[in-house]
């Protein structure tokens, strides 16, 4: 389980103890000597020499502090009280550290005298058990009814003291709980440097903490959850005076000067950094004081109700921690200019979306109203633009006109015209009886309409009802009733259409007629029609015989009819039967009526019905008259004769008068050139001098790019002209008249097409085929996320292009409609580290189109996310390896990020493990400790690959002697080497990447080895001890040379350096010994520091100065983490203690910021009886952060190796028994972290 916080270095921190039984021993070599001290602690933090007196089912403390030889490797201790067993604790110890304190928890359910005992075990010696007595009272309760919160005495406390005092507090007397119950104590969000709190104990050390005030806040809590807070403001002087005021860099404005802003708030911005820390950041705006907040190293200040129109001053305050309280203040100013929205608003829209408008505008600037882009329609209506009241009452906008911002908002309504309509008339067309129907509906053109049934009885007689029609003669279209037909562009009459009645026939026969034709009825009677017998209409003749009527019967039997006579159709069919009398004789005389010249004559003798042959005009004229053949009467009134044509003689003389008449002229009408329609035609003839009414445009004439303009004289126009349908003149000859054509013009517009901005160019009027320019785009039309690309006559550019300042005849109202190419912006891949993108460099994108981008981690990294460095990008999803971005505001650089696989491995195998290493090809591999049954012990080496899986096992030895191997590296062969104890003999063992035994080599006797390592020479050294001492070979199988170092028990580790020397660390009896030598391990120097007493050197690396940094065990009161800055020389430059580790530190190494990390163990923290520990300090030993690993149970540090990712691979021990140990393998970031 993995647990961590950022935290600057934490202080010392002491326990109030009452020892009840302690007797040092004299030599800590002797097993005897093993001791456990005893103590309690009550909830009132109460001392007493003898016993505690407390309170029934309050919680005492019991101290265990244990003192262990180094020849015990582990202890279990059981806890009784009255013969009853409390509880059990193992604790294992590994290396040098022999002490250390346990507090435990126990409370007693009623009252008297109490005697605890103690009892340790080991395997190794027998130890005495320690016992102490307790008393335990009965105090009065001052429950009160019900669940009441805590309450401290102070909601502030101040505090003032020197930067190297420690401070304790007793938080119990400050803070007091109703129901009396245990209450609890916590720090309220991150801690201050140098701060704890030890059950009610708060412990602050100031050496730890910021020059000036720290403020921090303290919750008491009860067990119900109730809590209650105060704040603690620990004032730290130093000895010198801080007299630099607090620096400040204010990054948001980017300028101390004036600046605009469009919201009425405002964020401020600052990095503010001081010596003595900083204290309080504020700003004072009209008055009111306004406090930072401070959020990943910025303070943040929010400016509200910013005044519209002037500038608003604001004043910033920065305060440090010194003990002058030393100030930095800058004054900005601020200038609100509002903003203003346009809405669009569909007033009552049936269909269609509206536009929107994502602008804020200042007052005073323009804009250009949009069109109707959504295609917003409502039923009925027509869309007419916009205006600012729904009503219509307020200003009138169409598209692309231009809209001022005043000082508010703008919505702006749609604009809806009413479509015309139009009605449906029935007609009954001549019907007899009857109602026509009647429909009062108004219908918009293509809207449906039902045709009505006969509701009204319509009738006609000799005729049936056969449905409607548009048409009176039934030519028009056909409907029949309930059927549907679509309105049109006018009103609509329908007609009644009727169908005849059955019908019979009336025949004419002649008779035995001699010439002549019989007349002939085309009309077919219904039974009681009436009919009109016909007369001699065909001039029937029979040679000596008068036609007198007709007869139903040949013989003249049948009823007789006479011409125009009439009877009613019976029902059948009828033939009438001509009837003769015979004929006298009669003349024919022909008269010149006013007439000069000759007249015809006659001499012929002529039956009546005789065919009579009309004679010519002959010889007779007369002026200014035309002969028009022969007439009956003087006047014309009688029956007109034609010469040469015949008539029969009717029953009397016949004479026939020359008939004259004035001469009459024609009138043509001629198209000029049309090209559709037809010319009207006159067949009148006009007497001379008569007037003529010129006819109208009937035929629908017309002509390209012509308008009819009436009709002239004169072919190209240059005679007279005249009015259609309306203009006169008088006749005197023959005459054409030629329609007149006048030249159309036409509108040339310019549309913005979906543009966002500018205005379209004006419109221009044109002749019909004169040559049109094409505008350019002068109105800076622009539309968001496209270019401008010229013009063309289809909307979607399925028409004709037309760039800028082409040409074309045009012969129509014509729309030019801008045309758009979306915007290529270029989205830059920046090159990736530990990882592949599938696309790289600068890649050229369609604006607002997604491209798939995929990123693939190299081998052994991970990916972490896609990240924008620079401009603006929209990726889908940061978090996946394939995913989608665009562009829509310009170019941008996006990169692909990959980080360290991480992982947390608890391998079962009952080994107790030692190191870790990282090989050549990225994989992991860690040697360790296990047993047989004989207890013999042999080194164990699993090889992990890169996710922490284990990829190899192999155990060596289980001879008849211990084989021992404390350390591993990786060689630049590819192999491993690992250096340890065999048999009592310092051992070096090679094995292959795949865990081949390659050498294994002891040397010397009643030696310890600890680490072996590699030279850049390619020779091997192995370190140890007993006394200390390195081996140096030059190759594994050669001679060796043993130097004999110091007088500490042995070298821990070591490390060669820069210059082929050598490092070497270890302790000499509870002091830091550490060994500087030469490449041929003749020693430069060698120093044990007695400042450092009680500590104890554990590992140690060189640091890029030439200098070291060390890690070991430290004591004050308790065990805890020491590093050790030591100079080139061996002058130690700082040391920095830790009381939150046990000492245990394993492997110390610089990181690449010039800082350090390193891993120990910890019980102060995480959630099991210990964990690892891991820490990272800054370059001067100051905690930066640290992270805890771990479950409920034992985990323990073991190594710690820098890996090539940049991470950290961890080594640590898990146990839950005795001797039963887990391997835990932890790989990290490198910000200690592990992706769950």
């Amino acid at each position: 389980m993995f647990r961590g916080f950022a935290s600057p270095f934490l202080g010392l921190f002491f326990v109030i103890m009452v020892m009840l039984q302690c007797k040092l021993p004299q030599d800590p070599m002797d097993a005897s000597n093993t001791r456990v001290e005893l103590y309690f602690r009550n909830s009132l933090w109460i001392q007493s020499t003898v016993s505690i007196t407390d309170t029934v089912d309050k919680p005492i403390l019991i101290g265990l502090v244990i003192n262990l030889p180094e020849n015990i490797d582990s202890l279990k201790l059981s806890v009784t009280a009255e013969g009853k067993a409390l509880f059990d604790t193992l604790f294992r110890y590994f290396g040098n550290t022999n002490r250390d304190t346990i507090w435990k928890v126990i409370s007693f359910a009623d009252t008297g005298y109490k005697f605890v005992t103690v009892i340790p075990y080991s395997q190794i010696v027998n130890l005495l058990p320690v016992s102490a007595g307790i008393t335990i009272v009965k105090k009065a309760s001052t429950t009160q009814p019900g669940n009441h919160p805590p309450k401290w005495l102070e909601t502030t406390l101040p505090v003032t003291l020197n930067d190297t005092a420690r401070y304790e507090l007793n938080l119990s007397p400050l803070c007091s709980d109703p129901d009396k119950d245990l209450l609890s104590y916590a720090i309220s969000g991150k801690p201050l440097p140098g701060d704890t709190i030890i059950d009610s104990l708060y412990v602050f050390q100031a050496s730890a903490a910021t020059i000036g005030k720290n403020s921090v806040e303290l919750i008491a809590s009860d067990p119900s959850g109730l809590k209650d807070t105060m704040e603690l403001v620990l004032t730290v002087t130093a000895s010198g005076k801080d007299t630099t005021p607090p620096e400040v860099t204010i990054l948001v404005p980017d300028r101390d000067s004036s600046v605009t802003n469009n919201s009425v708030n405002y964020v401020v911005d600052m990095l503010c950094s001081d010596a003595s820390g900083i204290d309080s950041v504020y700003a004072v705006f009209n008055g009111k004081t306004i406090p930072a907040v401070l959020v990943n190293g910025h303070y943040s200040i929010t400016i509200t109700g910013l005044v519209a129109g002037v500038y608003n001053v604001i004043q910033l305050t920065v305060i440090d921690k010194s003990i002058n309280a030393l100030t930095t203040t800058k004054t900005i100013k601020i200038k609100y200019v509002p903003n203003y929205a346009i809405t669009y608003n569909g007033n009552g829209n049936s269909s269609g979306t509206i536009p929107t408008d994502t602008g804020k505008y200042e007052t005073g600037s323009t804009v250009a109203v949009k069109g109707n882009t959504g295609n917003l329609a409502k039923t009925g209506y027509v869309f007419a633009g916009w205006n600012t009241a729904a009503d219509g009452s307020g200003a009138a906008y169409s598209e692309g006109s231009s809209l001022l911002i005043g000082t508010n908002d703008v919505t702006l309504f749609a604009r809806w015209t009413q479509n015309p309509t139009f009605t449906v008339t029935y007609d009954g067309n001549t019907n007899t009886t009857g109602i026509v129907p009647s429909d009062a509906g108004k219908y918009e053109t293509g809207s449906l309409v039902t045709v009505k049934e006969n509701a009204g009885a319509l009738a006609k007689t000799g005729f049936t009802f056969a449905g409607w029609n548009t048409a009176a003669d039934g030519s028009g279209t056909a409907y029949a009733m309930g059927s549907t037909f679509i309105m049109g562009t006018s009103n609509v009459t329908l007609y009644a259409r009727w169908t005849l009645n059955p019908t019979f026939t009336v025949t004419y026969d002649g008779n035995t007629t001699t010439t002549g034709i019989v007349p002939s009825d085309a009309g077919n009677y219904e039974t009681g029609a009436s009919v009109t017998v016909k007369g001699n209409t065909g001039n029937l003749v029979k040679t000596g015989f008068t036609f007198a009527g007709w007869n139903t019967a040949a013989d003249g039997s049948g009823t007789v009819y006479v011409p125009g006579s009439t009877f009613n159709m019976g029902t059948g069919n009828v033939t009438l039967f001509a009837r003769w009398t015979l004929n006298p004789t009669f003349t024919v005389t022909y008269d010149a009526n006013t007439g000069t010249g000759t007249v015809p004559a006659d001499v012929n003798k002529y039956e009546t019905g005789a065919v009579v042959s009309v004679l010519s005009s002959g010889t007779l004229v007369k002026k200014g008259y035309t002969f028009t053949g022969w007439n009956t009467l003087a006047d014309g009134s009688g029956t007109a004769r034609v010469a040469a044509t015949t008539f029969n003689m009717p029953a009397l003389n016949v004479t026939l008068y020359a008939q004259w008449k004035l001469k009459q002229y024609t009138v043509t009408y001629n198209g000029n050139g049309n090209v559709g329609g037809s010319v009207p035609i006159d067949a009148n003839q006009y007497d001379t001098g008569a007037s003529v009414t010129v006819l109208g445009n009937t035929g629908g004439l017309t002509k390209t790019g012509y308008t009819f303009d009436g009709w002239n004289a004169a072919e190209n126009g240059s005679g007279t002209s005249f009015v259609a349908g309306t203009g006169t003149f008088i006749i005197s000859s023959n005459t054409t008249l030629f329609a007149k054509w006048k030249i159309k013009t036409y509108t040339l517009s310019y549309a913005g097409n979906g543009n966002t901005g500018g205005t379209a160019p004006a419109d221009v009027t044109l002749d019909s085929n004169t040559l049109a320019t094409v505008a350019a785009n002068t109105g800076s039309l622009s539309k968001t996320g496209f270019d401008f690309n010229g013009w063309n006559t289809g909307a979607d550019g399925s028409g004709t292009a037309l760039a800028s300042g082409a040409t074309f005849r045009i012969k129509s109202d014509t729309t030019l409609y801008a045309q758009w190419t979306v915007k290529k912006y270029t989205l830059t891949i920046s090159a990736p580290v530990n990882g592949t993108v599938n696309l790289s460099g600068n890649v050229s994108v369609d604006s607002n189109v997604t491209t798939a981008i995929t990123a693939t981690a190299a081998n052994g990294f991970r990916f972490k996310c896609w990240r924008v460095t620079s401009g603006s990008a929209i990726i889908a999803d940061t978090t996946v390896t394939s995913t989608t971005v665009k562009l829509t505001q310009g170019n941008a650089t996006i990169k692909a990020v990959f980080g360290c696989i991480t992982f947390e491995k608890v391998i079962d195998d009952n080994i107790t493990p030692n190191a870790i290493t990282q090989g050549n090809d990225g994989s992991y591999h860690f040697v360790g400790i296990t047993r047989n049954s004989d207890d013999i012990s042999s080194p164990v080496v699993k090889k992990l690959d890169s996710q922490g899986n284990v990829v190899g096992t192999k155990t060596y030895g289980y001879g008849n002697y211990d084989y021992i191997l404390n350390s591993i590296k990786a060689t630049s062969d590819g192999n491993l080497i690992m250096g340890g104890t065999y048999s009592g003999m310092m051992n070096i063992t090679r094995i292959s990447q795949n865990l081949n035994l390659l050498e294994s080599i002891s040397y010397g006797e009643k030696m310890n080895g600890s680490f072996a390592l590699e030279t850049k020479s390619g020779s091997y050294v192995l370190g140890g001890g007993s006394p200390s001492c390195i081996i140096q070979m030059p190759y594994l199988q050669g001679e060796s040379q043993t130097s004999f170092i110091g007088t500490c028990g042995y070298f821990i580790d070591g490390q060669e350096l820069n210059d082929g020397g050598f490092i070497l660390i270890g302790d000499d009896y509870n002091e830091f010994e550490i060994a500087r030598t030469d490449a041929n391990a003749k020693v430069l120097w060698e120093k044990s520091y007695a400042d450092l007493a009680l500590y104890r050197g554990k590992c140690i690396r060189q640091t890029t100065d030439g200098g070291f940094i060390a890690g070991g065990t430290g004591y004050s009161s308790t065990y805890c983490d020491v590093l050790v800055k030591i100079s080139s020389n061996g002058t130690v430059l700082w040391q920095k203690t830790n009381p939150l580790g046990t000492g245990d530190i394993r492997s110390v190494r610089q990181t690449a910021d010039g800082g350090f990390i390193y891993v120990s163990t910890t019980e102060a923290l995480g959630n099991g009886e210990t964990d690892i520990y891991l820490v990272k300090t800054d370059s001067n030993g100051e905690i930066t952060w640290f992270k805890t690993f771990g479950t409920s149970k034992f985990e323990r540090a073991r190594s710690l190796e820098l890996t090539k990712d940049g991470g950290f691979i961890i080594l640590g021990a898990a146990s839950i028994e005795l001797y039963a140990d887990k391997c835990y393998v932890i790989k990290t970031d490198e910000n200690g972290n592990v992706e769950k």
